[in-house]
């Protein structure tokens, strides 16, 4: 590594909850091998555990109560472990960069193989850089398509690079405070948590540089553009005859899906082992550094935002409820109090029943079960009755009622 990287203040960092903390350690050691004097932090999204912080293998932890963001209770409540973890993520960075003369975020299941230099070069004179999820059109039937990045966003936020100026500052403060507003997981209404925001960027903000070499941000989204020839976890791996930088594993599981579109990633149908064999290998090593840093023992963690005080699941339908209100409730509230308003409302209004809060998408729903064909049988009579014009009417209204959010007058009528 250049003298010229070496005399810099750089730090990389990633954001998990404790059962992520395997991939969070594999992720440290792989920058240690590829990056060794870059600083790398993790922010932990729980509430303090000084024994996990001891027992953990990780360094240079920081925990999300001490980012000081303003109503943290109120936005620990309102957002899900996904949501949380990925909307803190401005306040982290904005931390670093105060610390730091350049700062990479990397979501914890990417693994980094090759030097940082040359995007360090690149912030020298800009503000931040960004990976598109593809750069190429894609014009099969598989997933995701070009239609799934305009509802999820044209980056991907698994990685984002900031050089500490007064112009990176501006972009953090303005896209920290679109995350604690409405940072939801709701394509519906045009949002996908942190990422959806950023495709703004560009236009907002000067000096935001676009890398579309193939090196960077290697994942299951751009895998039909890119092709790995790989040596082994620690040695040479390329792509498209480029030494790859680093390689994004989203959707992985740690055990051998029986289910080809699963081998990848759950999240796609496009690609597998049996027609990307050049991937196989980077997967099966990397599950083995997941199983030898303990994934199974932190991954029966539980979520410290996950429930009230008493126990009690908080499910997905009370954290939207209460993104609808709360703003009527003190700044200091404590939405986890079992003995507060939050709970004592909630309990009375019947939202907090524990249910299966299973993901409906194309790759779950089961056309045959019974509950969609009795769902189709009604909307064929709806259509019946109402005609076509009304019957369009009804499903425009539904669109826009399918977000909890937009459903105050029907479960919050007194309010």
């Amino acid at each position: 590594m250049s003298e010229h990287l070496i005399k810099k203040k750089v730090a990389a960092c990633t954001i998990v909850s404790r059962n992520y903390a395997a991939y969070a350690k594999t992720l440290a050691d792989s920058l240690a091998t590829s990056n060794s004097k870059i600083d790398f932090y993790v922010l932990l999204v729980d509430i303090i555990d000084l024994d996990f912080e001891k027992s953990s293998g990780l360094k240079n932890i920081v925990w999300v109560e001490n980012l000081g963001i303003p109503s943290f209770k109120k936005m620990s409540f309102k957002f899900d472990i996904l949501e949380l973890n990925t909307n803190v993520k401005p306040f982290f960075l904005k931390k670093l960069a105060g610390e730091f003369d350049y700062v990479f975020y990397f979501d914890p299941d990417i693994f980094v193989f090759g030097s940082l230099e040359n995007l360090i070069q690149k912030l020298e004179i800009n503000t931040a850089i960004l990976t598109p999820h593809i750069i190429s059109p894609i014009d099969d039937n598989k997933k995701p398509s070009e239609i799934d990045f305009l509802k999820a966003g044209s980056y991907n936020l698994g990685f984002i690079g900031v050089r500490s100026c007064d112009e990176s500052i501006r972009l953090l403060d303005w896209w920290a405070r679109r995350c604690a507003q409405i940072g939801f997981n709701d394509t519906r209404q045009g949002l996908f948590v942190d990422q959806r925001f950023i495709d703004l960027v560009p236009s907002l903000f000067e000096g935001i540089v676009i890398e579309r070499s193939v090196a960077y941000n290697v994942a299951y989204w751009n895998l039909h553009e890119r092709l790995v020839a790989y040596k082994g976890i620690n040695g040479v791996v390329e792509v498209n005859d480029l030494d790859l930088v680093f390689f994004h594993f989203s959707g992985i599981s740690i055990d051998q899906p029986t289910e080809p579109r699963l081998e990848i990633s759950k999240y796609q149908d496009r690609s597998n082992f049996a027609n990307r064999p050049d991937v196989k290998p980077l997967f099966d090593d990397y599950r083995a550094l997941l199983e030898s840093n303990r994934h199974r023992f932190f991954n029966k963690i539980s979520y410290s935002f996950g429930c009230f005080s008493n126990g009690e699941i908080i499910n997905g339908l009370s954290r939207r409820v209460f993104s609808m209100i709360e703003n009527e409730f003190d700044g200091n509230l404590d939405p986890f109090d079992a003995k507060g308003p939050v709970y004592k409302q909630f309990k009375a209004d019947g939202f907090l029943k524990e249910f299966s809060q299973k993901t409906f998408n194309t790759f779950t729903v089961d056309k045959k079960s019974r509950s969609l064909v009795f769902m189709q049988f009604l909307l064929r009579i709806a259509f019946k009755i109402l005609g076509p014009e009304r019957y369009s009417m009804l499903m425009i209204y539904f669109g826009y009622i399918s977000s909890i959010r937009n459903q105050k007058e029907i479960l919050l009528p007194k309010k």
